[in-house]
């Protein structure tokens, strides 16, 4: 255990790097990094590590554990990816080594699946590749009982992770893999999918104090607007052609609930015509509902004093800003940044809502928690046990 210290807000933190020799004290700070379509990501900093550390802690499985109380904790399961050393002369050794400062690069467990491939998948819908892609990696899986079929399937020169992403991706859905789970969600759905919520506070919502207690905002910088760096954030018409022949269209306008529903739709003045190739009407909806997913007008980053418990896919509510973006946001990725003396959590949120009106709930399968990581007798990161949740959307 690393970087307990006195201060109000310092959290435990647990890292453990199997099989190798670690001098835990010589860790400067931590980074975890977790984002929507992307592998978890850890950055350990050492100050004199070791020479021969360099390439013996390459593979070496990590495992990281950030808690702020026995509630709130945050986990990292990964591996050693690569280690940039400095090797500086004039800064002469440091712990008796030349190596003054290195970070060390930490994958999480989805890494396993970025061998690239060439595979058909044939009258497939998504349940089923998440399935198939789990159970040949151990992991376990949550995933919306979206039976839509797609005929085939090209794998070409892509891995495992990148198919994964994609097929969802163009249904609407976003992707994570905490540790080794795999975790499919609808962001229109996050309400009432019950991932950990938490409440960013602006300096106004202590009268002034500037305490620093956990969700405390200390910066806030984003963009507003119709075009913002998301695109066009919520109109377009598809148009295409169907089996038979015939000219088809649909506007993501028409279905007055194809939003977030975290408060009132913020609407969009133009709209984008797309012509996609598509088989039928609801393939066309399809791509225009997952279009839609991925644009929002309203983006803002948030560095706050340490939260351990939000993830991708999960809410967080601004709150005292005394302003219409006052309300509930879709959390895109979160970043851990912690010393022997600070703990800081940077925060990617969006909306295409203003708190104009209560939140919009949908009934939906709450997320269940998943299985412990462990390792395996090859050392490697599996479920503790197989979990198979297809839940409804």
């Amino acid at each position: 255990m690393i970087f307990k210290s006195n201060f109000p807000t310092s959290p435990d933190v647990d890292i453990i790097i199997s099989d190798v020799s670690v001098d835990y004290t010589s860790i400067e700070s931590v980074e975890v990094d977790f984002e929507e379509n992307a592998h978890d990501m850890a950055v350990l900093t050492f100050v004199g590590l070791p020479a021969k550390a360099v390439t013996d802690y390459i593979n070496a499985p990590v495992s990281i554990t950030i808690s702020t109380s026995p509630a709130r904790t945050s986990s990292f399961n990964g591996y050693v990816t690569y280690v940039e050393p400095e090797l500086i002369t004039r800064r002469g050794l440091i712990n008796n080594s030349p190596v003054q400062r290195a970070k060390v690069v930490c994958f999480g467990a989805s890494i396993e699946m970025v061998e690239k491939k060439s595979k058909i998948w044939e009258n497939i819908s998504m349940p089923q590749l998440v399935k198939k892609i789990a159970n040949q990696y151990e992991m376990s899986y949550s995933v919306p009982d979206d039976y839509f079929v797609w005929d085939r399937v090209l794998q070409n020169d892509k891995s495992n992770w990148e198919i994964l992403v994609e097929t969802c991706n163009s249904l609407g859905y976003f992707v994570t893999a905490n540790g080794t789970h795999i975790h499919i969600y609808d962001p229109y759905k996050v309400l009432s999918r019950q991932l950990p919520y938490v409440e960013l506070t602006s300096v106004r919502g202590s009268k002034g104090s500037v305490s620093t207690i956990p969700g405390r905002i200390l910066e806030l910088t984003g963009t507003f607007g119709e075009y913002t760096p998301n695109g066009n954030s919520s109109a377009f018409k598809y148009v295409g052609i169907d089996n038979s022949g015939n000219l088809i269209s649909t506007e993501t306008l028409d279905d007055v609930e194809d939003f977030s529903g975290l408060g009132q739709r913020v609407d969009s003045k133009h709209i984008d015509t797309v012509t996609k190739d598509v088989t039928s009407l609801e393939m066309l909806k399809r791509f225009a509902g997952a279009a839609l997913r991925k644009r929002y007008p309203y983006n803002v980053s948030v560095s706050t004093i340490g939260l351990a418990e939000p993830m991708p896919g999960s809410v967080a509510k601004l709150d005292e800003y005394d302003s219409y973006f006052d309300g509930y946001w879709l959390v895109r990725s979160v970043k851990h940044m912690v010393t022997r003396s600070n703990y800081v959590t940077k925060l990617s949120l969006s909306s295409d809502s203003t708190n104009g009106s209560l939140p919009l709930i949908r009934p939906v399968g709450a997320f269940k928690q998943p299985p412990t990581s462990v390792l395996n007798n090859k050392n490697t990161w599996v479920a503790e046990y197989a979990m198979e949740d297809i839940y409804a959307r």
